[in-house]
């Protein structure tokens, strides 16, 4: 797998970066990451990673990085685990390249157990509409009692989406 930055454009036409795995190999993707299972096991060995040391924008790294398979740095599994969160399974990650920067987060890979779905009018939710026509969620309404008051969970409509309680946003932000 590699850490990479995906430049992307907006609707306005502003430019940004999006943080993300990529398989170097597409039949990698050995464990359903993103289904919200708990692994049978854990692999033997740590996961393996590599940074793309040609990308211009290499050693800006993040806590959380979403793709196949999900990052947390130590600081942020620290934080998160503060928080009584239990349904993140965390597995060590070995990172080739990283000996290249002065300074480079302690990664494990994360599985978030559990997916939950969300409702409201329409399939997903309340919507209002930007200026380029694309959906916007306004407002959803999540199945507390699916959740289990669960202060993190994926919501199953859209896989790449955590939600997180107040108490972690705010631990997050502080």
């Amino acid at each position: 797998y590699v850490l990479v930055l995906d430049e992307l454009v907006d609707e306005d036409d502003e430019p940004y970066g999006y943080y993300g795995i990529d398989p170097i190999d597409e039949g990698a993707l050995g464990w359903p990451w993103l289904h919200g299972e708990r692994f049978d096991g854990e692999p033997n060995v740590p996961v393996e990673f590599r940074v793309d040391l040609d990308d211009e924008y290499a050693g800006g790294f993040s806590d959380f990085v979403d793709g196949s398979i999900p990052l947390v740095s130590k600081k942020l599994r620290n934080v998160l685990e503060s928080c009584g969160v239990s349904n993140i399974d965390y597995y060590p990650v070995k990172v080739a390249g990283a000996e290249e920067f002065d300074e480079f987060p302690e990664y494990f890979a994360a599985n978030v157990v559990g997916l939950v779905k969300a409702a409201g009018p329409g399939t997903l939710a309340a919507k209002t509409f930007g200026a380029s026509g694309a959906d916007i969620i306004d407002k959803f309404v999540v199945d507390t009692e699916a959740v289990g008051f669960l202060p993190v969970f994926r919501l199953a409509e859209h896989l790449a989406t955590l939600v997180v309680s107040d108490q972690v946003r705010t631990a997050c932000e502080a």
